[in-house]
């Protein structure tokens, strides 16, 4: 066979890490740009938001990407779509409704597709990227597979397919280049609806309108109605390509091979492989019937042909997944994996296979300590036609997060789908295994949104929690990514409450309730008295276990602001034991993740900080708290355009976390972007209690560009106020304006103490400032390089304070820029 076969051509999220196993070069980022999205620096995101990394592969409907999303810092594939000139309003829509469908589709054997848009002009989405070999590249390498393995690479496929079709999705274009055999062995489907939405004009079908001709139905070459009997007449396709290492029909053309498959029988493999098992090649000649009627009924039913020969040669599903895997994989993670995969296609067949059978379909399975088994009913809609789509489409989205959470384990959207009436969580409960009933109702008026959501106990049929999200619905799409965020990440923390509280009293659960209100509510609000409620519920209920960690975090935020209120408090002292606490008692929740993460970077372990964050947003996606300070390292570290991005998604989600707004503030000043700056301030200014915290960025920024006039402004609203911040920002104005010298000796006196490496850090930064605005920038860059031999992680500050212009380019500054750069790489290499 020819290295470039046209007909499987690769537009697979897998195509790179293919060639990469195969030996074959990937393109470099400056061949890449020729077409498609001109590859960009790191610093320049696509749609806002995605990295393009290299390039995947190409085909005849656009190209694809390996990019980072910058948001959650996650891997996908980013697909660009190609649409003609010519193509209709009517072919979008339909590619949304396409994409829409297939969200609904969750399996092992399936890869998720997570966001859709259009920016620079193209239309694209992003998937689940999989790391793996295409299944075309691995027939070409090995010629063919042995029956054992092409039968479970066939089985899983069929896996796949049949959660596809219980969601009431056709692939349609089933081919070798779709589909992806990971490194541990999974096999995984992708591009669903992709070709049909793009390829099918109503009244317009023409031979090779609908899929990839060599891998047709015979009913899609002559244009009449498909099902999913359709995509059976693939499989039969590829399970004799893996076989014989021949495609079944041939001809001078890809057309010719089309049309043959009309006017001749299927031909039987044992032609070309005389030893092949009968029960497959009974099988293949079965799917490859020209009448659907005459092939099997389904996916699932050829997956039990399948599964049954394994067994009947011993054969179990983790050793059939060993033999696919392409590298050095854990035994232990695919036993898992294939585990998962055997629960959930007997809950979609309904038959009894060789692992425990469970009574539904989920999406994920989760450890012992789970949060519990929840379905997600289709929220109920109230409103204009236009946006009844609504109510099912929050719910799916909804699956979709809550299937990427920690400890959660979620029905899928298909099994709850039949519920749109039936609205009795007992019978729902019994129907689908689950604890919990999540249900709702969506209203629009005008173009404005309001969903309530409700968690409801199964068990006893109390409604444990509920909550009222709104938002504008001009863009429908951003308003169901954000509100299914904000429901979702509200429901995780619920779930936990509810799955410890024959833990604790009604009282304990509200307390927690109200401190994480605290923990985003505006700066300057009084710790002690939460805290004081905090630590007298722990002594009540100390096996409490959500309580922990949000004790560390209020001790962390009190640590912050309380050195200044006196008291006798030893923050330090509680913020290092109710961290080490919630580390022993409560390691995997995100918030004891988050609080190792702040005391990690008081300390100076940012790498150990970055490792904890990612941690926490991978087992809590939509954690605003976890994302804004993420963002706010990135903002520091080099990384300023995904930071920014994290922080207005943290604060989309939790529009009253001050905390974002003054690295949003900041970070946009040192860029030059003061339009950014004065909004991100006028939200400061509306929600701070205490402004002397805004007043300290509002004077730095005023003293960065000579606005002497504003920082004399700040002086006179701060000079009367008591406070050590308001004490320091009147010297700091004074030495801007040439009043009075810099504070060295309060600097010394400071650095002299017992004060954390992040702070220390900081007041070198501030002395350096006030003395390049007093004109000595050689004492300035003793400070400079004392920030720079300690922790200073700050290249935003370095690379574009206007204060330190004038020893940029003093061979001293350059080496201590090189040391702040080191350390940088290092940590974004955690």
């Amino acid at each position: 066979m020819s290295d470039v076969d046209p007909a499987r051509q690769s537009f697979s999220s897998g195509a790179t890490v293919a060639a990469e196993l195969s030996g074959k070069p990937t393109a470099a980022p400056a061949e890449i740009a020729a077409e498609g999205i001109a590859m960009r620096p790191a610093e320049s995101l696509f749609a806002g938001r995605y990295e393009l990394l290299r390039e995947l592969g190409r085909g005849g409907m656009g190209v694809v990407y390996q990019a980072r999303d910058t948001m959650v810092g996650d891997l996908v594939a980013l697909k660009t779509l190609e649409i003609s000139g010519g193509a209709s309003d009517s072919s979008v829509e339909r590619f949304r409704r396409e994409v829409r469908l297939a969200r609904k589709i969750t399996h092992p054997n399936v890869a998720r597709t997570h966001d859709l848009g259009e920016a620079e002009g193209r239309h694209y989405l992003t998937m689940e990227f999989v790391a793996g070999i295409d299944l075309a590249t691995l027939i070409r390498r090995e010629d063919r597979l042995s029956a054992i393995r092409a039968a479970a690479t066939t089985w899983m496929i069929c896996e796949g397919l049949g959660a596809a079709h219980a969601a009431g999705v056709v692939h349609r274009d089933l081919k070798p280049a779709n589909i992806i055999v990971e490194r541990t062995g999974r096999v995984v489907l992708t591009d669903f609806g992709i070709a049909r939405a793009f390829t099918q004009e109503t009244g317009a079908r023409t031979v090779g309108s609908v899929g990839t001709l060599v891998y047709m139905a015979p009913e899609q070459v002559t244009g009449e109605k498909t099902d999913p009997r359709t995509d059976v007449y693939a499989v039969g396709l590829l399970l004799y390509e893996m076989l014989t290492g021949e495609l079944a029909f041939k001809g001078e053309t890809p057309l010719a091979a089309a049309i043959a498959r009309l006017t001749a029988p299927a031909p039987d493999p044992r032609a070309l492989v005389p030893e092949l098992p009968e029960p497959l090649t009974e099988l293949i000649l079965r799917c490859l019937e020209r009448e659907p009627e005459r092939r099997p009924e389904s996916a699932a039913e050829v997956a039990d042909v399948l599964i049954r020969w394994l067994e009947s040669i011993g054969k179990t599903p983790e050793q059939c997944a060993s033999m696919l895997q392409t590298s050095q994989a854990s035994t232990n993670a695919t036993g898992m994996m294939m585990k998962s995969v055997t629960r959930t296609s007997a809950a979609i067949r309904g038959t009894t296979t060789t692992a425990k059978q469970v009574p539904h379909t989920l999406t994920r399975r989760t450890p012992a300590d789970t949060m519990g088994r929840v379905a997600v009913l289709p929220l109920r809609f109230r409103g204009r036609s236009e946006h009844d789509f609504l109510g099912e489409a929050l719910a799916e989205s909804i699956v979709d997060l809550l299937g990427r959470t920690h400890g959660v384990e979620v029905a899928s959207a298909s099994s709850s789908a039949r519920f749109t009436d039936e609205r009795d969580p007992r019978s729902i409960g019994e129907a689908l295994g689950v604890t919990y009933v999540i249900d709702g109702t969506v209203q629009v008026a005008g173009s404005n949104a309001r969903v309530t959501v409700r968690l409801i106990e199964v068990a006893s049929g109390t409604q444990l929690w509920s909550h009222r999200f709104g938002g504008a619905v001009d863009d429908p799409f951003d308003f169901q990514d954000l509100i299914s965020q904000q429901i979702g990440e509200h429901l995780r923390f619920e779930l936990l409450l509810a799955s410890y509280r024959d833990h604790a009293d009604e009282e304990t659960i509200e307390v927690c309730r109200r401190t994480r209100g605290r923990l985003v509510a505006a700066a300057g609000v009084v710790y002690e008295a939460g805290l004081g409620d905090l630590e007298r519920c722990h002594a009540k209920h100390p096996s409490f276990t959500p309580i922990v960690p949000l004790l560390a975090l209020m001790t962390l935020r009190g640590w912050f602001i309380g050195a200044d209120a006196g008291g006798g408090i030893d923050w330090e002292s509680k913020v290092r034991d109710n961290v080490a606490l919630a580390a022993r008692q409560a390691s995997d929740l995100p918030e004891t993740r988050l609080a190792q993460a702040m005391l990690a970077v008081q300390e100076g372990r940012f790498r150990d900080a970055v490792v904890d964050l990612r941690a926490a947003l991978s087992g809590a996606p939509a954690y605003a708290h976890a994302l804004q300070y993420l963002g706010n390292l990135q903002c520091e570290a080099g990384r300023a355009e995904e930071g920014m991005a994290k922080i207005r998604l943290s604060l989309a989600l939790e529009p009253e976390q001050p905390a974002g707004f003054f690295e949003l503030a900041r970070c946009s000043a040192l860029r030059g972007d003061m339009e950014t700056y004065r909004e991100a301030v006028a939200a400061l200014t509306k929600q701070a209690i205490n402004m002397a915290p805004v007043n300290m960025v509002k004077i730095r920024v005023a003293a960065w560009y000579g606005d002497r006039d504003g920082v004399a402004a700040v002086i006179e609203e701060a000079r009367h106020e008591p406070g050590m911040i308001n004490e320091s920002l009147v010297a700091y104005g004074r030495a801007a304006l040439g009043l009075d010298l810099p504070r060295i000796e309060q600097f010394e006196l400071l650095l002299s103490q017992r004060i954390n490496p992040r702070f220390a850090s900081m007041v070198c930064q501030i002395a350096c400032e006030e003395l390049c605005l007093v004109d000595d920038p050689e004492r300035a860059l003793e400070y400079f390089n004392r920030a720079a031999d300690s922790v200073l992680i700050d290249l935003e500050w370095a690379d574009h304070c206007p204060s330190l212009a004038a020893m940029r380019e003093h061979p001293g500054f350059v080496d201590g820029r090189r040391k702040v750069r080191e350390r940088v790489e290092a940590l974004w290499g955690a």
